[in-house]
């Protein structure tokens, strides 16, 4: 192979080199004969090209005013002629002389080059050429409206005055002229300067054309163009301004005339979820398909490995079938283009590696037939498909039609127009794909594109970049499958959806300031959030039933809720109708009761008067979503905690309680759904304090008091005269005091018998007074109780 390659190679330059010789080369790379023919005319045409600032000077040299007319005067004997006027007396002669009052002009542009929507920024340029200042300098331009006036301009001063024309220029005008003037006056005389300036609007370029055995197709690089200057190109239309075969093949895209019923309706709700006042938002965009006509272009790879396995066999079959079924509207029309390559691995793509085997028609037969002669051979040139396809569909197409373009192929492009062969199993996008690619975009400015991978026979090392044109090159829908057989499904679903209620769909949706969105709850892959316009963007592209998008939202942690709260602030839905005209409906704005945040009160600090007590017995819960979780942390023991919902404790000494509440949803860390409070536990303790005074007493002898507290708990102690001794830790009730007075002594008194012990009074002091009564010798000392009768309060 190596050997034949190097010979055919040598061959190949001897044709060549015998080729410039006679003086003739037919090959011609990229643009056809024709196109050169119609630049070479176009460059003889009287439009003279633009210098570098795109200016053209109108004023003629006097070489030039010489030439027009031999006997016209000089320059300055002309300007004394127009400038003269009354005779004057001679020294008013001498002083106008010694004064020249003169202007010079110049207009430049940011480019050399417009495209006919893109505004063209001028910079005037005007200078006091003469030798005394002039006044009320006055520049106008009836095109861009420039209306300016200097009020002084020194002697030597130039001064700068941007303009821009701002208005659209339709696809015929090749040229914009317009014509600057900076005039004033001095000693009564007028001094004007008028500048010309041609500028350049560019035009789509003409790069091919091509005759078939069924239509005559004239090529156009169709650009897309922005929204706004489709409009006006729509508005010329309608006019019937613009009557060039340029502007007929693009106009054709929009339908001037609305036929059918928009019936496009949009609806918003939002209910509440599981979650942290948690909402779920439903867009949803419904309609009624119109019965248009369709116009769609088939496109069929039949390169060599089509025939591999039967795959031409089943894409045949799945395009008769497709056909069949669009075809069941008589206002249909199917159009058939197929593509490979037929040169040798020495040469290079053409538009002619495509063919249209047949124009739209309604024909079943004959579209089937056209199917079935199709025969499989060569390589692949993707970009001669599409291009092809979308020059009929420019040229061909009915304004009242949905356009489509389906394009099929089983592998990658080996091959683009005036590209050379090759490789036939690449590993990135090289030039071949990329100008698939770029055709396949381009296509979309005529029509929906489908495209459809048999990818079972490419090999694995490009698999990736079959995908990456199919998937860059459509706007409507890409299907891939690894069997033939599954052609005809694929076909089917696509023709289902070539019919629309609308296309070019995008939603926007901005949150209220009271709501965040839930991260990754986006229904579709389709949709985005913008965390700092709080908006969803939501590119539902062209819609072919009802249609829905989901997403969550929260109150925020900090927002105290409340009733009939929206969701959002506004969503609007933009899209193109039925009728190919530019809309926008907005959504209903729903609205929702937000529950406020989760709130806990554990009432008031607690006195502790027995041996516990019970931390939760006056908690009150306010909103919140059921069951809580409770977590109790103690001031006094670090490594006590409780999750119960009524701990009981039974502290030592006064000690601070805390409550962390979660509700079911407290987890997820928003502090709407988790309270917090505190509460104190005062441990109530009190103390006794007896005093003995014994009168005549002799200090050695002692006495015995018995208390009797609550819970029938008993104290007993001995003290002597004039000690005093404490009981503590005292449980809050009443105490008795009790003494068992000895022989020989009498009891005169208690300053108190009953002591209560409470939070107001927590430390008691009892004084018992005795007497000694038996002084002799001789006395007894058996012991004799007293008792008394206690009536407690309660």
């Amino acid at each position: 192979m190596k050997n034949f390659r190097n010979k055919g190679l040598i061959i190949y330059i001897l044709i060549l080199s015998l080729v410039f010789v006679n003086g003739f080369l037919p090959i011609v790379y990229g643009d056809s004969e024709e196109v050169q023919k119609e630049e070479s005319n176009q460059k003889e045409s009287n439009l003279e090209p633009l210098n570098k600032e795109n200016i053209k000077n109108e004023s003629l040299t006097q070489e030039d005013k010489s030439k027009e007319d031999p006997k016209e005067s000089k320059p300055e004997e002309k300007l004394e002629e127009n400038t003269k006027s009354k005779p004057e007396p001679e020294e008013k002669e001498q002083k106008k002389e010694m004064l020249k009052a003169n202007l010079s002009l110049e207009i430049k542009t940011d480019k050399n080059s417009y495209k006919p929507w893109e505004n063209i920024v001028y910079t005037v340029q005007v200078k006091n050429e003469g030798n005394v200042d002039l006044k009320n300098v006055i520049v106008k331009d009836s095109i861009t409206n420039l209306n300016q006036n200097i009020k002084l301009l020194k002697i030597g001063e130039t001064k700068e005055i941007k303009t821009i024309y701002n208005k659209f220029s339709s696809l015929e005008k090749r040229v914009k002229v317009n014509t600057f003037i900076a005039s004033t006056k001095f000693n009564n005389e007028s001094i004007t300067q008028n500048k010309k300036v041609e500028v350049k609007l560019l035009k789509p370029e003409i790069i091919k054309k091509k005759n078939s055995s069924s239509a005559f197709i004239e090529e156009h690089e169709i650009e897309k163009f922005p929204k706004e200057y489709q409009k006006f190109l729509d508005e010329l239309f309608k006019e019937s301004i613009a009557k060039s075969s340029i502007f007929s093949a693009l106009s054709t895209y929009r339908n001037p005339d609305p036929q059918f019923e928009d019936t496009i309706t949009v609806d918003k709700t939002a209910e509440s979820v599981e979650g942290c006042r948690e909402y779920l938002v439903t867009l949803e965009i419904d309609g009624e398909i119109p019965q248009k006509p369709i116009d769609v272009i088939l496109v069929i790879d039949r390169s060599g490995s089509m025939n591999d396995g039967s795959a031409i066999t089943y894409a045949k079959n799945a395009a008769k079938s497709f056909s069949q079924t669009v075809l069941q509207n008589p206002n249909s029309r199917v159009a058939l283009v197929s593509y490979a390559y037929s040169g040798s691995i020495y040469g290079w793509g053409s538009i002619n590696d495509a063919t249209l085997d047949t124009n739209f028609t309604n024909n079943y037969n004959l579209i089937s037939n056209e199917i079935n002669s199709l025969v499989a051979n060569g390589g692949t040139n993707a970009e001669a498909g599409f291009r092809t396809a979308r020059i009929t569909m420019a040229n061909n197409s009915r304004p009242e039609a949905n356009k489509a373009i389906v394009f099929l192929t089983d592998g990658v492009p080996t091959v683009s127009i005036g590209n050379w062969y090759g490789p036939s199993e690449p590993t990135y996008i090289n030039n071949h794909a990329q100008a698939a690619i770029n055709e396949g975009q381009n296509s979309q400015n005529v029509a929906r594109v489908f495209t459809v991978g048999l990818l079972n026979g490419v090999p694995a090392q490009s698999l990736g970049v079959a995908r990456s044109v199919l998937q860059q090159a459509q706007d409507s829908g890409y299907y891939e499958t690894f069997s033939a057989a599954d052609l005809t499904q694929i076909y089917n679903e696509i023709s289902e959806n070539l019919n629309y209620i609308a296309k070019d769909a995008v939603v926007k949706d901005k949150i209220n300031d009271n709501f965040v969105y839930v991260e990754g709850s986006l229904s579709s892959n389709e949709a985005t959030y913008d965390e700092n316009t709080h908006e969803i963007t939501w590119n539902a592209g062209t819609i072919t039933e009802k249609t829905t998008l989901t997403y969550k939202i929260k109150a925020k942690c900090s927002f105290e809720g409340g009733n009939d709260i929206p969701t959002n602030d506004w969503a609007k839905l933009n899209y193109i109708d039925v009728n190919d005209e530019e809309k926008t409906k907005d959504f209903p704005v729903p609205k929702v009761d937000v529950i406020e945040p989760l709130k806990v009160d554990l009432g008031p600090d607690l006195e502790m008067t027995g041996d516990t007590v019970n931390l939760a017995d006056n908690i009150q819960i306010n909103s919140g979503h059921p069951p809580y979780t409770y977590i109790w942390t103690s001031s006094s023991d670090p490594t006590w905690v409780s999750y119960d919902a009524n701990p009981q404790v039974s502290p030592n000494e006064d000690t601070t309680y805390k409550l962390v509440l979660k509700d079911k949803y407290g987890e997820e860390g928003c502090s709407a759904c988790i309270a917090e409070d505190e509460i104190v536990v005062k441990v109530i303790r009190g103390s006794i304090t007896i005093e003995k005074i014994v009168i005549n007493e002799d200090p050695s002898t002692k006495f015995s008091i018995w208390i009797d507290g609550p819970e029938e708990k008993q104290w007993a102690l001995y003290i002597k005269e004039g000690e005093t001794k404490t009981i503590e830790n005292l449980k809050p009730g009443n105490y008795n005091i009790n003494e068992i007075v000895p022989m020989n002594y009498e009891l005169v008194g208690y300053s108190q018998q009953i002591v209560t012990i409470s939070s107001e009074n927590l430390h008691q002091t009892v004084t018992i007074t005795n007497k000694r009564i038996n002084d002799s010798w001789f006395y007894d000392d058996d012991e004799k109780p007293n008792k008394f009768k206690v009536q407690l309060e309660q």
